[in-house]
């Protein structure tokens, strides 16, 4: 029987199984930081990660849900992070948001998110908060639809000198435990760290915030209603926050600004799927009321899982992008169902009266390159 470690990982079970490549040394430099996260070995596990020094083993990798190997200890280490952090994340889609996004809680369970990409400060941030508050997570932020909060305080991956990065457990860096209550999603922040900056929170947008989560999250594409989701958790938290800091040791200070910065819900958002999408108002594009079926060069809408209508504006999602089309963005997509370059200026130029002293086919021509090139539009 190989050493072994189970833990949970967000709402899974994994056990890691070590091979006889790894000394007793090397299996307690992996154990070790994930020992807020271990669980009895008697639970049934979601999966099987198996790890070993140097070549990745093939005898027994067949029973294994993931294989993890690397040439030292600390490339297994980091390795060995992204592997089970992705196979909770697995887990979970479709069944939760999932932002990459640093969190902490107060003590009565209230959680906030800090949202970032790769380099701004999540892991600076998650340490530096957690002093204070409980910590959450430095990177996964599940998120369920009643905005309950599943805990993933996994070790921290931080660079002490030439790459890889060492896992180290949060308890050694005097981060505080998950309190032992219900966690609730309070708040939603973007970090923006820049030198100089003097920490203060400011509210974001809605479409603004929905272009920059979006990316930010692992799970939107696997959900049914993505951008109604989102949508929907970022009204029910009081709107997104943008936190202005240059240095982590000044966000706990700004917990309770970023717990009292909300705004109301944005009235008039809709969503729709592809069938319900209405081309009422586009049904007579030319002189003959009928759309365009021949021609050398037709449009279409590209393929598009969700829209959201938010005032003059819409967001796309396709694949795994969302677009906002403002401008003449919106009545060009909508209109384009199978028309003409001309057909498309006539549909648009009755819903959107053209200003003066502008050359509107000129600008729709360049609207529609550019949606074309995000395959927004596609031409036949």
């Amino acid at each position: 029987m190989p050493a072994a470690l189970t833990i949970r990982v967000l709402d899974s079970i994994i056990r890691i199984e070590f091979e006889e490549t790894l000394s007793i040394e090397d299996i307690a430099y992996l154990t070790d930081p994930w020992a807020s996260l271990r669980v009895d070995a008697t639970h049934c596990a979601d999966a099987t990660v198996l790890v070993a020094l140097g070549a990745p083993p093939s005898a027994r990798a067949g029973g294994a849900t993931k294989v993890v190997a690397g040439r030292t200890v600390e490339e297994v280490a980091e390795s060995l992070s992204a592997a089970v952090t992705l196979l909770g994340i697995a887990h979970l889609h479709g069944r939760a948001i999932l932002l990459h996004a640093a969190a902490i809680a107060l003590p009565d369970g209230r959680v906030i998110g800090f949202i970032g990409p790769s380099g701004r400060g999540k892991t600076t941030a998650s340490r530096a908060l957690a002093q204070t508050f409980g910590y959450i997570t430095d990177e996964t932020l599940a998120i369920l639809p009643d905005l309950s909060v599943i805990p993933y305080p996994k070790p921290l991956s931080i660079l002490t000198g030439q790459p890889p990065k060492q896992s180290i457990g949060p308890e050694r860096l005097g981060m505080l435990p998950v309190p032992s209550v219900p966690l609730r999603l309070a708040a939603l922040a973007l970090l923006d760290r820049r030198p100089h900056a003097n920490a203060s929170v400011e509210t974001v947008e809605l479409a603004e915030a929905i272009l920059r989560i979006a990316p930010e999250s692992s799970s939107l594409v696997s959900l049914p209603h993505p951008l109604g989701d989102l949508v929907d958790l970022i009204q029910a938290t009081g709107g997104v926050r943008r936190v202005h800091y240059s240095d982590a040791s000044s966000l706990s200070e700004l917990v309770p600004q970023i717990l009292a910065t909300q705004q109301p819900p944005v009235d008039g958002v809709e969503t729709v799927a592809p069938d319900d999408l209405d081309l009422a108002p586009y049904a007579a594009a030319d002189a003959s009321g009928n759309p365009d079926r021949e021609g050398p060069s037709l449009y279409r809408r590209g393929s598009w899982s969700e829209a959201l209508w938010i005032e003059d504006r819409v967001a796309v999602h396709r694949g795994v992008h969302v677009y906002l089309l403002d401008g003449l963005g919106p009545a060009l997509w909508r209109a384009a169902d199978g028309r003409t370059l001309a057909s498309l200026s006539a549909a648009v130029r009755r819903e959107v009266p053209p200003p003066p002293d502008v050359d509107v086919d000129a600008a729709i021509a360049s609207q529609v390159a550019a949606m074309l090139d995000a395959g927004i539009l596609i031409k036949e």
